[in-house]
């Protein structure tokens, strides 16, 4: 398995609501804890990492820390809208897949993009976002969007769920699901140049418990299935398109 590192994080680090779903609560927040996610996408190896996630407001601009993505929210109002900078983690040949670790390693990547979430009542939120690399790592594009959903059962505790669509540019597909020719003389797996198109699907369920005013316990289970050219890497048909992840955070607001 792959070190313990900060997890990165498509929705965000615990799947708490986004922006246009948060309640009326202290302005700042603060959750730490540990997931349970694949080594790499399309792995069929899972490693337990620590996560992190907060909220910071400063006037009409708040700041939320997703794992390792940052967003601020320029908008005052229930439309949350702007700039998000993500640090995308790379694949390492420190993996237990013996043909995986042979390929050659991807480096970590610097993405900037933006986000707009909408709220259609209070409970239900659309959201979209969109990354490129300014880093050259890999010099493509992601764009997700989801739908989110939050329910409160009791004073204290509340049910959500998300569900999620992304799609890639084909340098974005290259970078992390292809295969070179040397690489596939190291690994024996076999060359591959994957389009662009559909990444994955995913859906995630998960419940919030107010333990005090300003203490909050979440947990969540997530589920995400590599779709097209994704599914199709021989990266990973060695590993598992069906991809798992457990979250368990304690939260502070003040």
């Amino acid at each position: 398995m792959t070190p313990a590192r900060l997890s990165l994080v498509t929705i965000a680090a615990f799947a708490l609501a986004p922006a246009a779903l948060a309640q009326a609560a202290p302005e700042n927040s603060l959750a730490f804890g540990f997931a349970l996610v694949p080594d790499y996408d399309g792995s069929a190896d899972y490693s337990l990492r620590p996560a992190i996630n907060g909220s910071f407001s400063f006037g009409d601009v708040t700041l939320d820390l997703r794992g390792t993505g940052l967003r601020a929210d320029l908008i005052a109002g229930p439309v949350a809208a702007g700039p998000v900078l993500n640090y995308r983690f790379g694949r390492s040949s420190d993996v237990d897949n013996p043909q995986v670790a042979a390929l050659p390693e991807t480096e970590d990547a610097l993405e900037l993009g933006a986000f707009v979430s909408v709220p259609l009542n209070g409970t239900v939120a659309l959201s979209a976002d969109l990354l490129a690399d300014v880093s050259g790592t890999h010099d493509g594009v992601l764009a997700s969007l989801s739908a989110d959903w939050r329910q409160p059962v009791s004073d204290r505790m509340a049910v959500f769920a998300s569900a999620s669509v992304s799609a890639m540019d084909a340098n974005f597909a290259q970078t992390y699901y292809g295969i070179t020719a040397a690489g596939a003389a190291a690994s024996g797996l076999p060359a591959y140049a994957p389009g662009g198109g559909l990444r994955d699907a995913g859906l995630t369920l998960g419940a919030s418990y107010d333990l005090t005013d300003r203490t909050t316990l979440t947990a969540a289970i997530g589920y995400r299935r590599l779709l097209g050219d994704a599914a199709d890497s021989p990266i990973v048909q060695a590993g598992d398109r069906d991809q798992m992840t457990l979250r368990l955070g304690l939260g502070w607001a003040f």
